[in-house]
């Protein structure tokens, strides 16, 4: 496909106050950092939101504005928008800033969406506008998750809640045990703990979820396609899910060769085309894949929504929900999540839904 050639780039970042503090495995946070991307090309734009967290991308708003100034910008310019193997050819020299590749990949298919003009859903092959999500419950107190999850279930109807294990066995045995009170045995669980635990750790850690019905343990300990990994399946009472390792198609295809059954992608880690060639793989092996949450904002969601959509159904929800959680949006209309799940919006393109009035107000 060809388009017009790309003739500018726009970065937007942002910083936006939560108002309280979010717990994740590595950092605690009081803010979150987010960086738009706009790329342009004969009067058309596509847009992306990249979540800018060290522990995440190991990068921050200035490095990350930098790699795009200094590097991925100047390289892009004159590329025909519409030729894949064209920016695939300028950009294939860099390989570090998996974000920043990710953040271009995501733009320019919905810079192709729109010069189609079609929504990137609708563009990417999309079956449905309606998409399912699942709500991610992030650590704290017990009784604190609970009311989280209750509140979840209850204003937006989910039927899938992941929850932040790895506060040791006692503490998630007792958070599980209050979300399963409050919201109920109809509403599934599964478990995210972000590599808290030892391999030694997994067959007590996985007996906790499997008393309770937990369907899978997403990263439990630190995993590797080795030999180790088969060990460490074997040791586990429910479903592994590999997520933080499984960065590209290279690593998706060792760990589905190395046994892996389910599998998450993230459009912040491997952009769209790689995650449908991870998709693609996984699906010849009969591995499960879902589309993953990096902490989006509402943009990012409506991509990483537009990319479970193309996936068709998923053994799991997208997991993209937690602008939910965000005291603002970066949306002129915030994504509404009704019976658990979210409605695309049909119109062309995402840039005209951005309110950059409000990204320039959020501008650090």
């Amino acid at each position: 496909m060809s388009g017009p050639r790309i003739d500018g780039f726009a970065l937007h970042p942002i910083r936006m106050p939560l108002g309280r503090t979010v717990t994740w495995a590595s950092s605690s946070e009081s803010h979150a950092d987010y960086m738009i991307l706009e790329l342009r090309a004969g009067g058309v734009r596509g847009v992306a939101e990249g979540t800018v967290k060290l522990t995440f991308a190991g990068e921050t708003l200035r490095t990350l504005a930098c790699a795009f100034e200094d590097i991925f910008g100047p390289r892009l310019i004159g590329v025909d928008a519409g030729d894949a193997r064209a920016v695939a050819t300028v950009l294939a020299p860099i390989r570090e800033h998996r974000l920043a590749h990710a953040m271009v990949d995501a733009a320019l298919a919905d810079l192709r969406a729109a010069a189609a003009g079609q929504p990137l859903w609708r563009f990417l092959g999309g079956r449905s506008a309606s998409v399912p999500l699942s709500y991610t419950v992030t650590r704290g107190d017990p009784a604190a998750m609970a009311r989280d999850a209750e509140h979840a279930v209850a204003g937006h109807g989910f039927a899938t809640l992941k929850v932040k294990t790895g506060q040791g066995l006692a503490r998630d045995a007792e958070a599980l045990d209050a979300i399963r009170a409050a919201v109920g045995a109809h509403v599934r669980l599964y478990a995210d703990s972000n590599r808290a635990y030892s391999a030694e750790d997994v067959a007590a850690v996985t007996a906790v979820l499997a008393e309770r019905e937990v369907v899978c343990a997403e990263d439990p300990c630190p995993l590797a396609p080795n030999r180790a990994f088969a060990r460490i399946k074997d040791d586990s009472d429910v479903m592994l899910l590999v997520d933080g390792p499984c960065r590209d198609l290279p690593s998706a295809k060792l760990f589905v060769e190395s046994g892996a059954e389910a599998l998450s992608v993230k459009v912040g880690k491997s952009g769209i085309a790689e995650s449908l060639a991870i998709v693609g793989a996984a699906s010849d092996a009969g591995a499960n894949v879902h589309v993953g949450m990096l902490a989006e904002a509402g943009l990012g969601a409506l991509t990483a929504t537009s990319l479970s959509s193309a996936m068709g159904e998923t053994w799991l929800p997208c997991e993209s929900s937690y602008f939910l959680q965000l005291p603002e949006t970066l949306l002129a209309a915030a994504p509404q999540i009704t019976g658990g799940a979210l409605t695309l919006p049909d119109g062309v393109g995402l840039a005209p839904l951005v309110d950059w009035a409000a990204v320039k107000r959020l501008a650090p």
